[in-house]
């Protein structure tokens, strides 16, 4: 290497230490404090990374009687976050959304979804929709989906959730888990 190129890689060498700490410098005395209940999993002390299943949980009721009886899911959503409603008011947002299985078949439950609530956020123009705290997804079995769960010993529901804050923090999407005893 002649001295111009070593000399060119030494200054290259100490821009980028320099920017990076510049960087860190700026990162670490910002002005804009993480709120302590918004703080990433990471600096929390948490186990592992946060999840929607940190902010929401599930509930579950029966209304009517016998085998076609409908079962409401309500969302018990901590104060100061939502989830996104069904559909979702974008193509990338996820929605929350109700599955199930009976043993090792997939029962298709006619489910209704309620309206989603406009939110004050706004996204690509679009208002975004979402569900609150004690928001209720109503399943309805019908003779078909009695049919599928003849076999089964539970039926096990997954309530898919992504929740977001108040304030825009969004955490990764969780499958929540109900089982349903059949016999």
């Amino acid at each position: 290497m002649t001295r111009t190129t070593t000399w060119s890689l030494a200054a290259t060498a100490l821009l980028v230490i320099a920017l990076a700490a510049f960087g860190a410098k700026s990162y670490f005395q910002s002005d804009s404090p993480v709120p302590r209940n918004e703080a990433p999993a990471s600096l929390s002390g948490a186990a592992g990374p946060a999840d929607s299943a940190d902010k929401v949980r599930v509930n579950l009721a029966y209304e009517g009687e016998g085998p076609e009886q409908a079962m409401v899911i309500e969302l018990d959503i901590d104060e100061g976050w939502h989830v996104n409603s069904t559909p979702a008011s974008l193509e990338f947002l996820i929605s929350t959304t109700v599955s199930a299985r009976s043993g090792d078949r997939i029962v298709e439950i006619p489910t209704s979804y309620p309206q989603g609530k406009k939110s004050d956020v706004s996204l690509n123009g679009t208002m975004i929709e979402l569900y609150d705290d004690g928001a209720q997804i109503r399943l309805e079995p019908d003779e078909g989906t009695i049919k599928a769960m003849e076999d089964g010993e539970t039926l096990d529901l997954s309530v898919r959730v992504q929740s977001c804050s108040d304030s825009g923090i969004c955490l990764a999407p969780s499958d929540i888990q109900i089982a349903v005893p059949l016999k």
